[in-house]
């Protein structure tokens, strides 16, 4: 079975947690979960279409609050994908990511995926403030989620799980 380390960050509330426990459990939490202290952890086995063996995935879901970020570049070290999580509802949360980013020491091989959250609620994403990032980052694609609705909550970790299969040079069928 191969292993994979994924890392999520992004500002405090924008449903990071919210995302992994519907990615883990299949179920959207009916009580509100508290903010992730520090950094989360748990792990998950997935099936990706055309390859031949399951794949682990260990996730790092890291609290969002400026307190917990110095301990983000640590445990993002080594990982072979990284999910930057904002809130679509909150242009603000994603202008911050500028900040997740710049405290990185990531090779320029690891992929990013950004996803924003709860598209449940409507709000449509300025096109130029994704552009920003693509230009200056690694950005290997983005995607919308909803946790409440299930949407492309599983495609997220898909895409960055087969994003970092490719930087392994590990071929599907």
């Amino acid at each position: 079975m191969l292993k994979l380390k994924i890392v999520i960050g992004g500002e405090s509330g924008v449903g990071k947690s919210t995302l992994v426990h519907r990615f883990t459990y299949g179920t959207f939490p009916l009580t509100e979960l508290h903010g992730t202290i520090g950094v989360d952890f748990i792990i998950k086995e997935i099936t990706i279409p055309n390859f031949k063996e399951r794949i682990k995935l260990s996730i790092f879901d890291f609290g969002g609050e400026t307190r917990f970020r110095a301990l983000f570049p640590r445990y993002a070290q080594g990982a072979n994908g990284i999910i930057l999580a904002f809130d679509s509802s909150r242009i603000e949360t994603l202008l911050k990511l500028h900040e997740w980013l710049e405290i990185l020491d990531l090779s320029s091989e690891t992929p990013i995926l950004l996803i924003s959250t709860k598209n449940d609620l409507g709000y449509k994403v300025p096109e130029e403030r994704l552009k920003e990032f693509f230009d200056k980052y690694h950005i290997v694609g983005y995607i919308p989620t909803s946790s409440l609705l299930s949407q492309n909550v599983e495609k997220a970790f898909v895409e960055i799980t087969k994003a970092a299969l490719q930087v392994l040079n590990v071929h599907t069928l």
